[in-house]
């Protein structure tokens, strides 16, 4: 009898995680998905598949690799493969009854390549999920009588959830209270980060062991080399986490050291992982600390390599802004389109520099202070000047690519940086005036700037009554106006200076640069 795969997916994985409107819980249900499909990395808290098949299944035997969402698992035959399928979706229905799990068996066929043959399955598998067969769940009647304890399984999640998902520096102290991560500002920042080109590694993994005829021994190569390639991946993102939120307790108790404001005194920890599946992570912080916090963790990736392929990290993160009250799901959905949107420049430059697919990381971001007006590309129609220009320039370009300068993360701090630096000459307030004039187009933004800069001098010259300033005012006004819009590779015209000043209240560049 011949060997059978079996895959396992939970589907409309963003709708188990964010139904329901607690933090805590929130981290919980992702706990509980990775409890429930990547079930062997820390034996001690998720031996999930032993737990529910404990007559068909062995680690050893049966994994062929976790990753990306999903579990492979082999088979010698049909009948241990539908034993160990029932058994699984049985205990799921009974334990995480709102969890939908999808598997599917595939007889592996020996006159395909190994390629072939995990591709075939993953596709029967999406089949399936579109079609919904055999999705059904238990309904809640009001009457059932519930264990007071929780089962064996659910706390095996919550140990799981403790373990990989929070994290505390010493002197720290994690919180499920979003109010208390915002801390006085009332505003989060949710941090949906995605590792680039993942597939095309699997597919190239895939492709070293995908001979003709099929193999055995290329078979048991391919396994083995799968497991580690994922094994890996979970540990260095997990690193990466631990990394950032290590780098940004220094920073932020160095801050408080060199302030007359306390902010965080109290030693609460202004971030949570809520999500934390191999390279697909998602965390929550305090709104002006988000940026920065997704800069630092591509940062730490990227000086990592996985063994398995011998090739580095890159990553693309989607960053939104909201107050502690807004929806979060709506704001999590946003984010994966901001990450989307990165991904989506990141291969347009890939493209025109040569560079292999998925090599730059960049992020994007939105900061929304009443209602998200629908969609990422209806959101960014209202960024669109009265000329045809756009006012944001994001996404921007972390690591992997140093041009075009302009579209770089290090252009749009060194700008933020002088724009703080500068606010008591000429003040906040007036700056964002310029907001306006850049809606416009660029003939009110060059008459703006002029004016702004001829009003902040008269005023420091009136002042000091120093006639040598108010002489070197009237020169500056004269001179030739410094482009405030650039030309993309698309030839729209794009404001250099607005994504600075719409989050000039709202970004702490907390991070240490080489340079300081």
């Amino acid at each position: 009898m011949s060997r059978h795969l079996v895959i396992a997916e939970v589907s409309q994985k963003q709708a188990y995680i964010f139904g329901n409107r607690e933090l805590r819980r929130n981290i919980q249900r992702s706990a509980e998905i990775a409890h429930a499909t990547n079930s062997d990395e820390l034996e001690k808290y998720r031996k999930y598949f032993q737990k529910c098949c404990p007559h068909g299944y062995s680690k050893e035997q049966n994994l062929v690799y976790a990753g990306g969402g999903h579990t492979i698992l082999q088979f010698p035959n049909r009948p241990s493969a539908e034993y160990f399928c029932k058994a699984l979706t049985k205990k799921t229905l009974e334990t995480y009854p709102d969890m939908e799990l999808f598997v599917k068996i595939m007889e592996l066929d020996t006159n395909k390549s190994i390629r072939d043959n995990l591709n075939e399955l993953t596709r029967q598998l999406e089949i399936k999920k579109a079609r919904r067969q055999s999705s059904f769940r238990p309904l809640n009647f009001g009457v059932e009588l519930f264990d007071a304890e929780e089962s064996s399984y659910e706390k095996d999640a919550e140990e799981f959830s403790y373990k990989n998902v929070k994290y505390e520096p010493a002197g720290w102290k994690s919180t499920n209270d979003l109010k208390d991560i915002a801390g006085s500002e009332n505003f989060i920042a949710i941090v949906h980060l995605d590792g680039n080109a993942m597939g095309a590694r699997v597919q190239n993994i895939y492709g070293r062991f995908s001979t003709n005829p099929f193999s055995e021994d290329d078979w048991e190569e391919c396994v083995k080399t799968l497991n580690q390639f994922s094994t890996e991946i979970d540990t260095h993102f997990q690193e990466a986490y631990k990394e950032m939120v290590d780098e940004l307790a220094d920073r932020l108790t160095a801050l408080d050291e060199a302030s007359e404001k306390k902010r965080w005194e109290k030693h609460i920890l202004p971030v949570r992982k809520i999500i934390g599946a191999g390279d697909d992570v998602c965390f929550v912080t305090a709104g002006d600390l988000g940026i920065e916090c997704a800069v630092s963790f591509i940062q730490h990736l990227s000086t990592k390599k996985n063994t398995a392929d011998q090739t580095g990290y890159t990553a693309c993160a989607g960053i939104v802004m909201v107050h502690t009250k807004y929806p979060f799901r709506v704001a999590y959905d946003l984010s994966e389109e901001l990450c989307s949107s990165a991904k989506r420049y990141g291969a347009v430059l890939c493209n025109e520099q040569h560079k292999d697919e998925g090599a730059i990381s960049l992020i994007d971001w939105h900061i929304e202070f009443g209602q998200i007006r629908g969609s990422l590309s209806q959101i960014r129609n209202t960024y669109q000047t009265e000329d045809g220009g756009q006012l944001e320039l994001r996404p921007f370009i972390v690591e992997g690519a140093d041009t075009p300068i302009q579209r770089t993360y290090k252009f749009f701090r060194t700008l933020s940086d002088e724009l703080m630096k500068k606010s008591k000459d000429l003040p906040r307030s007036k700056v964002k005036q310029l907001r306006d004039s850049f809606k416009q187009g660029e003939w009110e933004t060059k008459l703006a700037m002029k004016q702004t800069r001829m009003r902040s001098l008269t005023e420091k010259g009136l002042e000091a009554r120093n006639p040598d300033l108010i002489k070197r005012m009237v020169q500056e006004y004269f001179q030739p106006e410094q482009e405030a819009f650039y030309t993309d590779e698309n030839g729209t015209r794009r404001c250099l200076y607005y994504d600075a000043i719409e989050v000039i209240d709202h970004l702490t560049l907390w991070r240490k640069e080489e340079q300081e």
